[in-house]
């Protein structure tokens, strides 16, 4: 899936090592709910011999054809309500890893939902999850097409919280209990971004001389927040900030 998906959005082969890979992949595997490991393949851990396991490609099936259903629906809030109950489905399993499909589809589609319904706090749950948990795994590489298209949204959705913030909105009012620092946030991502968009999407790409205006319109509003703002774009200040992302994530 993840590999036909690359091949009709950006015309691209992935050869990282996972993806050349022989045999089961960590995303084709369940944790086996006699010895937590996760080691089973269709009906048999590997870890602990168990056998008989349930068999959950009928589930997987059903899951896969709600989230195609799903893309037919006109608006983002009759979208909504089956991403969630597919997501229930798939926890109250107790075996099933993030990284399995169809969960990350679900945890991205839920994303981007929320933000097409600008509830910006939800969707953030969602973006962070995907980018604490979801693609270091699948999408190992940094340079990442995809990987590198997820941060960028992510991004923006900052650029709209840090508008927000101190406004009378909801999100904003909600998120000031975690005292994040957008400008910091930024910086971090964007940083990230601009290591990494010229092998994802090539130097002269659209996509990555947007990642470089987006940078450098953030340095500008920096510099115009003088030298206390400065002092505090180190290690220790973008350590403290993902910390208190990482804590939202866990919220979704």
């Amino acid at each position: 899936m993840r590999q036909s998906e690359l091949r009709s959005r950006y015309f691209f082969t992935c050869s990282c090592t996972k993806c050349q890979g022989t045999g089961p992949r960590r995303e084709d595997r369940l944790f086996c709910p006699k010895c937590s490991a996760e080691s089973v393949v269709g009906r048999t851990c590997s870890a602990c011999g168990a056998s008989d396991l349930i068999d959950y490609s009928n589930v997987e099936s059903l899951l896969f054809d709600m989230l195609e259903r799903g893309k037919e629906a006109l608006d983002s809030d009759n979208v909504i309500k089956p991403l969630r109950n597919s997501l229930a489905i798939l926890r109250e399993t107790q075996v099933w890893p993030i990284t399995r499909q169809p969960l990350p589809s679900i945890i991205y589609s839920l994303a981007v939902h929320y933000l097409a319904l600008q509830q910006w706090t939800l969707s953030l749950r969602y973006m962070l999850k995907l980018y604490f948990d979801v693609d270091p795994l699948l999408l190992p590489q940094p340079w990442h097409p995809e990987r590198v298209k997820h941060n960028l949204q992510l991004a923006m959705l900052v650029f709209q919280l840090a508008d927000l913030s101190g406004k009378d909105d909801p999100s904003a009012k909600e998120l000031e209990r975690h005292g994040l620092e957008y400008g910091v946030i930024l910086w971090g991502l964007l940083y990230e971004m601009e290591a990494n968009v010229d092998k994802s999407h090539g130097k002269e790409s659209r996509f990555a001389k947007m990642v470089r205006f987006k940078f450098e319109e953030l340095k500008a509003d920096i510099a115009k927040g003088g030298t206390r703002m400065l002092k505090n774009l180190n290690q220790s200040a973008l350590d403290t900030e993902w910390a208190k992302m990482r804590k939202i994530a866990e919220l979704s």
